[in-house]
């Protein structure tokens, strides 16, 4: 009988201790994948032998048994908030991904505004779970950290993409959860804006919108630690930007002048229109690197870009 992969289920959630399990379930930690998983794994040590003189054979003596089971997985998926006020027992859908990121977040707000920042820090990072269930098949990591890219363009969701990387903790021949609550019943946050400012300039056709964390996960290796990794660590990150919008005139907005400058340029937008279902940008200390004109059947475009700077380079926002 063949396997289908997508009969399948992913679930994540932050854990309370790095590399401890933290058994998500499929009631309150189910994400429904734009696209599917291939869950595959590797080992961080493979040790050859030396070749032993043993008479009349010559072959190399097998290697040592492989250690350190880790993996890196890449999903996607589509932004959406949630139904009632969104709160720390009521998180997104995506908050896993976002924390183990590299995102801080804070809950605020009087009832009937409460709102969801989520900022880039760097202390108290967190670590996350995840189970794939495919077709029968559960497979399971633990202490993982994220990069993580978020875009839209015009009449499309918000895209979600991400890489973990963590520590394999085993695979079993279990069946995929009867009936998963997924958070479908709240529609992906559309592009109906309300708002895109880009230093001030906040008439401009908005064609693309496209961010990064530009995380740099690395391997902590260590005697003690069981295969010989402790776990994987958040070193640096250097997050980007990048806007496509129909070219104004240098008296409307003249970008070119932000690269000579290296100012700080504030970014901002909001998009929906739906309470809890909302999701805003805010950047204020950005840097514009480059600006590439193009020709899209005639109309002028420019695509801008660059890096986000400071303490907190960017705070997402669900309200």
């Amino acid at each position: 009988m063949p396997r289908n992969t997508l009969l399948a289920l992913y679930l994540a959630a932050i854990e309370t201790a790095e590399g401890v399990d933290q058994v998500p379930t499929a009631t309150a930690n189910a994400i429904a994948l734009a696209a599917s998983l291939d869950p595959e794994t590797d080992f961080a040590f493979r040790n050859p032998r030396d070749t032993l003189v043993r008479g009349v054979d010559i072959n190399a003596y097998p290697p040592l048994p492989p250690k350190g089971e880790i993996y890196q997985w890449a999903k996607t998926a589509w932004f959406r908030g949630v139904t009632g006020a969104i709160a720390s027992g009521n998180a997104i859908e995506l908050d896993p991904w976002l924390q183990s990121a590299g995102f801080a977040v804070t809950y605020s707000g009087a009832a009937g505004s409460e709102q969801a920042a989520y900022t880039l820090a760097s202390t108290g990072l967190k670590t996350m779970t995840e189970y794939m269930y495919v077709d029968s098949i559960l497979r399971r990591g633990v202490g993982a950290r994220s990069e993580i890219g978020l875009s839209f363009d015009v009449g499309g969701p918000v895209v979600v993409s991400t890489t973990s990387q963590g520590i394999f903790a085993g695979e079993a021949d279990v069946a995929v959860p009867a009936s998963p609550v997924f958070k479908t019943t709240v529609p992906p946050v559309g592009t109906d804006m309300t708002t895109f400012t880009v230093d001030g300039f906040a008439t401009g056709i908005i064609r693309k919108f496209s961010f990064a964390t530009g995380n740099s996960i690395t391997r902590r290796d260590g005697v003690k630690a069981t295969g010989g990794v402790a776990g994987f660590s958040l070193d640096s990150r250097k997050a980007t930007w990048e806007v496509v919008l129909e070219e104004p005139t240098i008296t409307a907005k003249d970008f070119k002048a932000l690269i000579r400058t290296q100012a700080d340029v504030a970014i901002s937008w909001l998009l929906g229109g739906t309470k809890y279902n909302m999701l805003g940008f805010d950047a204020s200390q950005a840097k514009v690197d480059s600006v590439k004109p193009s020709s899209d059947n005639g109309n002028a475009i420019i695509t801008i870009g660059g890096g986000l700077y400071g303490a907190a380079p960017v705070t997402l926002t669900v309200k």
